[in-house]
């Protein structure tokens, strides 16, 4: 599907109303306006060990359909799409291939980088399902340690309050069944680091890796970092982004719309997403430099300054250091 097309070409039961003129890149963008979640499609998901992933998969999917009134202007404005995004990237990929966005992962992303045993974008089968580590608590965690920078006491004690129900809520979540059975492409892939890395390391390096298997072609790559990286595409952040994240934010075709600057230095363009929890997985191609750092101790995000986590942040600031390359443009850069 080619990313300038109109997302009523693809999927026109989207593509309604105010969204008759959105684009593909737009909408896996953030920026179709859609970013709230039916009370059905949620309750599809919790009931998908008895109707089945497939059938809430598809309950989300005419949620997307169905949504009446958009809650911006489509393309004129982004903000996250925490699970309404799923339903989105996952439709039009059906939509353009004839295959579910999951089996499509498997034959299309999988397979040719050899990880097909080692990773899931959802309908976790049991045999990647019994080597799944479980959400854990983190040993060292200190809500009120967090939370020492918040000057203001109120805000300190709702801040560690919150941090509290985020970390025993996501924890009981990412652990329970049904989070196994649904397919969410934006929340519940797993992955093992080596197979995240191989896929933003083919992505870093011309879309194939050093031992020659390709993901996608050069000039679709190419083509990706220049429109992620192209300031002129960029616009306003909605609530709670823009203060959250930024005031602005890019076209990302289905990367972060809004990279963590702290994290991958200013000047690059970056290939990312950060994952609720601390972890970390991005893709820079004009210093090949890939790197997935996962983690099943869950940290809440609002105490950590978005969500990498203070050791996935160090971890990735010592292999830079490692590989000579700075935080800048002025990096040497290893070939």
């Amino acid at each position: 599907v080619d990313y300038d097309a109109p997302l009523s070409s693809v999927w026109p039961e989207a593509a309604t109303g105010d969204r008759s003129r959105l684009l593909v890149s737009e909408a896996v963008s953030h920026r179709g306006g859609m970013r709230a979640t039916s009370l059905r499609a949620m309750g599809a998901q919790l009931l998908a060990p008895v109707i089945g992933g497939r059938a809430a998969w598809d309950q989300g999917v005419r949620s997307i359909e169905e949504y009446k009134k958009t809650d911006w202007e489509p393309g004129a404005a982004a903000g996250y799409h925490p699970l309404s995004f799923s339903w989105i990237i996952g439709a039009i990929v059906e939509k353009a291939s004839g295959m579910h966005i999951h089996d499509v992962v498997a034959s299309r992303v999988a397979a040719p980088l050899g990880i097909e045993h080692d990773l899931s974008l959802g309908f976790v089968l049991p045999p990647l399902e019994a080597r799944t580590v479980r959400l854990e608590r983190p040993l060292r965690y200190s809500p009120s340690a967090w939370a020492f920078s918040i000057p203001n006491g109120v805000m300190r004690g709702l801040a560690c309050l919150g941090a509290a129900m985020e970390l025993r809520l996501m924890t009981f979540i990412g652990n329970a069944r049904f989070w196994r059975v649904i397919c969410l492409p934006s929340s519940n892939g797993v992955y093992t680091a080596d197979a995240l890395g191989r896929i933003y390391g083919s992505l870093s390096n011309g879309g194939a890796l050093a031992e020659g298997q390709r993901l996608a072609s050069e000039e679709t790559v190419q083509r990706v970092v220049r429109t992620v990286g192209d300031p002129s595409l960029r616009v306003p952040s909605m609530p709670p982004d823009k203060l959250a994240v930024g005031a602005t934010a890019g076209m990302g075709l289905g990367f972060a719309c809004w990279p963590n600057e702290s994290i991958h230095g200013n000047g690059w363009v970056t290939l990312s997403h950060e994952g609720m929890g601390g972890c970390i997985a991005f893709g820079q191609p004009e210093s090949g430099l890939a790197i997935a750092v996962l983690k099943n101790a869950y940290e809440p995000a609002m105490l950590v300054g978005g969500s990498v986590s203070p050791d996935s942040a160090a971890i990735v600031e010592v292999v830079r250091q490692t590989l000579g390359l700075q935080r800048d443009m002025t990096a040497t850069v290893i070939p």
